[in-house]
């Protein structure tokens, strides 16, 4: 396979952003006037009592990371494309939730994406995408296999201008069955008509498994693995967050 690397100066060094039982009220006390003098009326001791039982704890907020660091080094990432722009490329990480201990069903609430740099060629943003999959293969191959890809939910968004490496948290809901696997994944559309340039974020800080690639345009139509793509060190920053 045949990348154009395409690497953008950056202004700066890397920078991420890193998101009762409530007792109830006595009855009240009635008052009533008899002869004119104010005396306590007799209270009903036969009523019930009603006691707010205690709401069930909410799921604690997790996040599904597979990198050692969320720092973005500079000049890392490799993008296809030529000097017009950046050619249609989807990113994508697969996190089983057995590999996090989650036995549960898992609702998501956002993605979080690193990205090195980020030109539009008209205005201040581009327009990419963010969606949600289950995944019903193994993930012990080069690539993920399409049809196993299940999507459950997907946004549109946008991606500032930026030559300062950032981590952009994009909101999306989607909810995840126990035992399955949820992929990520960032579709960025053929930017080279437009003008526009865009490089995910990504380090060298080890991961404890492969993010992939799609890129037509350079000969990877299925989503692949970076190492097997040719490049071992670009270890994508990624992140999924939920209950």
């Amino acid at each position: 396979m045949s990348k154009l690397v395409l690497l953008l100066p950056l202004l700066t060094t890397a920078a991420c952003a890193t998101a009762s039982k409530s007792d109830a009220d006595a009855p009240p006390r009635a008052d009533a006037r008899i002869d004119g003098r104010l005396v306590d009326a007799p209270q009903n001791t036969d009523a019930p009592i009603s006691v707010d039982a205690a709401p069930d704890a909410a799921p604690a907020e997790r996040v599904l990371k597979q990198n050692t660091s969320d720092t973005i080094t500079d000049n890392n990432s490799q993008a296809c494309g030529n000097a017009a722009g950046t050619a249609e490329s989807s990113y994508y990480r697969a996190f089983k939730l057995s590999d996090f201990g989650i036995t549960t069903a898992f609702n998501v609430s956002k993605v979080s994406v690193g990205i090195e740099a980020a030109t539009a060629g008209i205005g201040t943003a581009q327009a990419a995408q963010i969606k949600i999959y289950t995944y019903s293969g193994a993930l012990t191959g080069a690539t993920l296999t399409t049809a196993q890809l299940t999507l459950v939910n997907a946004v549109n968004v946008m991606i500032d201008n930026t030559a300062t490496p950032v981590v952009k948290d994009f909101p999306i809901t989607a909810s995840i069955p126990a035992g399955a696997t949820v992929v990520a994944e960032l579709a960025s559309p053929d930017g080279r008509a437009a003008g526009n340039f865009l490089y995910i974020g990504s380090n060298q800080g080890g991961e404890t498994s492969p993010a992939y690639i799609r890129d037509p345009a350079c000969g990877d139509t299925l989503p692949t693995k970076w190492s097997s793509a040719g490049f071992t060190t670009m270890h994508v920053v990624m992140n999924v967050t939920g209950r």
